[in-house]
């Protein structure tokens, strides 16, 4: 579990910027304001990951992000706000799934 602590002092985010080929995977992810934010990230996998309690977002990947795979996530908690609220399960740039 990658448990980034108490709410007040919470770290913006993982984010995965520029980096080609990366992958992700059985990670349990809290604590942050995104548990993952990908940005320019060709080929990321992220597979079988929880995302729970995170500020924003469980996962976000922009759409420069080329050719990502991304399958058997879990995300949930709630920000208060039905925009964000992470049972929407992942975040695009182009839409919400």
């Amino acid at each position: 579990m990658l448990n980034r602590g108490k709410q007040q002092h919470r770290p913006k985010r993982d984010r995965i910027d520029e980096c080609d080929r990366v992958t992700i995977k059985n990670l349990q992810l809290t604590g942050a304001e995104s548990g993952i934010y990908a940005v320019d990230a060709d080929r990321l996998k992220l597979q079988n990951n929880t995302s729970f309690n995170n500020a924003l977002y469980g996962f976000y990947v922009n759409t420069d992000v080329e050719d990502p795979t991304v399958s058997g996530n879990i995300a949930f908690g709630t920000t208060g706000s039905t925009d964000t609220d992470q049972d929407n399960r992942l975040l695009s740039a182009r839409h919400a799934s």
